[in-house]
């Protein structure tokens, strides 16, 4: 290398075809060459000195060779906190820009990075969805040099200001950017992707260019939905884009657009040989925009196409008009015939929670059903008719538990051994009410309640953790005025908490004091799960050490199992 060239300047975000082989190149003299003695110092040296350039340099650093590519793209990402990328690697892109000097600049100039286990991608910097077409075929281009990705996490755009005002977005231009999104979604299936989540999705003003069309024969319901083959070829497809037109989805016929020109396209499902070949197994959308069009028909379809065994759904915004919400909850329900575990965020009011909760019942593989804090209790007990044969778990607010095993309702729960309360913070009297009231309820609606375990899951935050009672400290009960704690706590097990820091904070023994304080309260806890805000990242449980199981113990004497997530 020639020491008084100019420094290469990158004209496009991969990486030179030169690096990606392996070369043997004998190392230059010291004297002659000035990078041997740079290349000669130890790792931690060149990292201390690249940490020293702007991003600028240091992308141009990652061209120059593969040792320097290595170091200068960690460089990158260690100003974003990102310290194993392939594990867990958060891309912010705040520029619709063709060649920002941004994360996502660096991974695409890396020829080392070749798959993802947690892959988050942030486009709320972008303030609208306008803007989006840029950084999309940029995510497209570091997904197609991928090996793998696992797990999905995308964040649309949530900024206020879409709602404020409208979008001014010509025709051409939305369809780009539909399309390429479209692209980008098949390319998420097709690298293995096991995990896929849309958080965001509420503000999205896409959906509302698309109008329902009341009073058709409903083909959403499970018999006809299955017979249904609307799940054709991408219009992305480049081989074939030029050559055919999408075929007509069922979206096409119960919806059109509300715009003057009216034009009906939209998100078109992956091609058939990528649907195929899924292996998405968990599905998670915090909005019901997922199932209206434009995304309509690519989420059904890759739903259809996948063995989903764990679906989380939020229903917040689950269109008022009741045809179509039962449109939707039909549509899902027979797309979904494998769910074993149905986690719900959120539900808007009590009409559309009597329709939620019938909805369950067509998930006869379901094991687990975790309903939200917030789900409504203003319901009449007469009209609950839930009947889950395979339903071993129940997770809900303790308020809505009396209101689902209340006398009138009509719950059928032969293999129920696990209720779950929830709730959040330390409240003592909530905690003394309620648990003696669920065993109650428990023993009398379930065929054996004797054995089905009682479940507490306690969700903490750091200035909660501040408010424990000294008494509970020094492991004694507190006296309340109010009721009387000194029972009723009793049977209890498994405890989970969750806590405000991370696996590393828990396995130093940071919050072994508070830990101990809340097994004060439950003294026949025989499994204790410790939730960081690390858990949803998919590791295993992390066993640990016996003095923590010792201390634990004295409070706890029955504990016998201790994990964290």
């Amino acid at each position: 290398m020639d020491p008084t060239s100019a420094p290469p300047s990158p004209e496009t975000d991969s990486p030179p075809e030169r690096m990606l082989q392996p070369t043997c190149i004998s190392l230059p003299d010291v004297h002659r060459d000035p990078l041997c003695g740079f290349l000669n110092l130890s790792g931690e040296m060149m990292m201390g000195v690249l940490h020293l350039l702007d991003h600028r340099n240091l992308i141009q650093c990652a061209l120059v060779s593969r040792l320097l590519n290595l170091l200068a793209v960690q460089a990158v990402l260690d100003q974003h906190s990102i310290w194993k990328p392939q594990k867990i690697c958060t891309v912010k892109i705040s520029s619709y820009l063709r060649q920002p000097f941004d994360v996502l600049s660096a991974l695409l100039m890396s020829v080392h990075i070749d798959e993802f286990a947690y892959l988050a991608i942030d486009v709320t910097g972008l303030l609208a969805y306008a803007n989006l077409m840029v950084p999309l075929e940029r995510i497209q281009r570091l997904i197609t040099r991928i090996k793998t990705v696992d797990d999905v996490l995308f964040t649309f755009v949530t900024s206020s200001a879409t709602q404020s005002r409208p979008e001014t977005v010509s025709e051409k231009e939305l369809r780009r950017i539909w399309q390429s999104l479209e692209t980008l979604l098949s390319t998420f299936l097709s690298k293995s992707c096991s995990k896929i989540q849309f958080s965001g999705l509420y503000t999205c003003p896409w959906t509302h260019q698309f109008i329902f069309k009341r009073g058709l024969k409903n083909p959403g319901n499970p018999s006809t939905w299955r017979q249904l083959k609307g799940y054709l070829k991408s219009s992305k497809d480049v081989s074939d884009a030029s050559k055919s037109k999408p075929k007509p989805t069922e979206e096409d016929l119960r919806y059109v657009r509300s715009t003057r020109m009216g034009k009906m396209f939209h998100i078109y499902p992956s091609p058939s040989e990528v649907l195929d070949g899924s292996k998405l197994v968990r599905f998670d959308s915090a909005s019901c925009h997922i199932f209206r069009p434009p995304f309509a028909a690519w989420t059904f379809a890759a739903l259809q196409a996948s063995q989903i065994e764990h679906f989380t759904v939020g229903f917040k915004d689950l269109p008022s008009d009741v045809e179509e919400s039962q449109y939707i909850l039909n549509k899902l329900a027979a797309v979904l015939p494998e769910v074993i575990l149905l986690t719900i965020y959120s539900v808007a009011n009590s009409t559309q929670a009597l329709d939620i909760l019938a909805w369950t019942n067509s998930f006869l593989k379901l094991g687990t059903l975790s309903l939200p804090l917030t789900f409504p209790t203003d319901i009449d007990g007469d009209k609950i008719n839930i009947s889950l044969p395979e339903l071993w778990r129940l997770e809900c607010s303790p308020d809505l538990l009396g209101v689902l095993f209340a006398e009138e309702g009509r719950v059928d729960l032969p293999k129920l051994n696990s209720v779950a309360i929830t709730h959040y913070g330390l409240s003592l009297q909530v905690l003394a009410e309620c648990i003696p009231k669920a065993r109650e309820m428990i023993n009398r609606r379930t065929p054996d309640g004797s054995s089905c375990f009682l479940f507490v899951a306690l969700r903490l935050a750091a200035w909660q953790l501040l408010k424990i009672p000294t008494e509970l400290r020094e492991g004694k009960r507190p006296t309340l005025k109010s009721i009387d704690i000194s029972k009723g706590f009793e049977g209890v097990s498994p405890l989970e908490v969750s806590l405000p820091g991370t696996r590393e904070d828990v396995r130093l023994g940071i919050y072994d004091n508070d830990i101990m304080a809340i097994l004060t309260l439950f003294p026949d806890v025989e499994s204790l799960i410790l939730s960081s805000t690390e858990w949803y990242l998919k590791r295993p449980p992390m066993k640990l050490d016996r003095l923590q199981m010792k201390r634990f113990r004295k409070r706890s004497p029955k504990l016998t199992s201790l994990v964290a997530y």
